[in-house]
């Protein structure tokens, strides 16, 4: 996708790392200026049930999501790029704007995958500065499942892309003898 080059890919480590320790300082600061935080097995309103829950993190907690969304941002706009950069080769070459079909899965989950993050950062603040905490571990875990569940079907396309071609040569490969 970015033709392997080791200046993109140092860039892209460099922001994961600045991502992780802005993340990792924003949520040491929030937790070491709310005080200890204990976890406490809170009773789930209506249900018979109880949940573990942290009962002091305030709403500054969301500011976790700024390097997150920051580094993010950056993946977004760097496929972006490569997949108008591939279509306009393309386009040079057989004359119209296309895309192979690794480079649309490539370019469609990395759109799909950025709406998906941005959507749960945005419905997880929502929850954290509207609910009570007891629902802080629920949205959590909403948004650890939509990645998951974003990257398997990646891999579960790019499978079938893989198996697709693989098929097609060997199909050719049969005709031709």
């Amino acid at each position: 996708m970015y033709r392997r080059s080791n200046r993109l890919l140092l860039a892209m480590f460099a922001g994961f790392l600045v991502q992780l320790a802005a993340t990792a300082t924003l949520l040491a600061i929030n937790l070491r200026s709310g005080g200890p935080t204990i976890p406490t097995s809170e009773p789930i309103p209506g249900l018979p049930w109880k949940m573990c829950a942290e009962s002091r993190l305030g709403g500054s907690i969301t500011a976790i999501y700024i390097p997150i969304l920051s580094f993010e941002f950056m993946l977004f706009a760097l496929a972006l790029r490569a997949g108008i950069t591939h279509m306009q080769n393309m386009r040079q070459i057989v004359g119209k704007w296309e895309a192979n079909s690794l480079m649309k899965i490539l370019v469609k989950h990395s759109i799909f995958y950025f709406l998906l993050v941005v959507s749960a950062c945005a419905i997880e603040t929502a929850l954290w500065l509207s609910l009570p905490s007891i629902y802080m571990e629920i949205s959590e875990a909403f948004v650890m499942a939509s990645v998951v569940i974003a990257g398997a079907r990646m891999v579960i396309n790019f499978r079938e892309v893989g198996e697709s071609h693989f098929h097609h040569e060997v199909d050719a490969f049969q005709e031709h003898f």
